[in-house]
């Protein structure tokens, strides 16, 4: 993945982004993850939640093949481009079938 032919590098995780995303529906960091090294997924400009930084949200499947949301920013730190994963959750059934149309 890419962020205007930067490539990204990594995740960047912290303990409290770790705790929100790990405390829901059986979700862990390495799913999440595995979402964006997976694919295919659709990637969305968060037009809703950009006021302080862009945030983008993710659809895709992660590595058990549960359609995922995952809502996250990019972060540069020590001349590396990071995804910061800020949410992810499990797509509704109505969500995964339009995932399921657009991948």
């Amino acid at each position: 993945m890419t962020e205007a032919g930067v490539p990204i590098q990594g995740f960047d995780w912290d303990d409290a982004n770790r705790r929100k995303i790990e405390s829901r529906d059986g979700i862990t960091v390495a799913l999440v993850e595995s979402v964006f090294e997976i694919g295919p997924w659709v990637r969305q400009t968060d037009h809703a939640h950009s006021a302080r930084e862009p945030r983008f949200l993710v659809a895709g499947a992660d590595s058990t093949g549960r359609a995922m949301i995952v809502i996250f920013t990019l972060r540069l730190r020590d001349g590396c481009l990071l995804i910061r994963p800020i949410s992810a959750r499990r797509m509704h059934r109505k969500e995964e079938a339009g995932y399921e149309k657009e991948a």
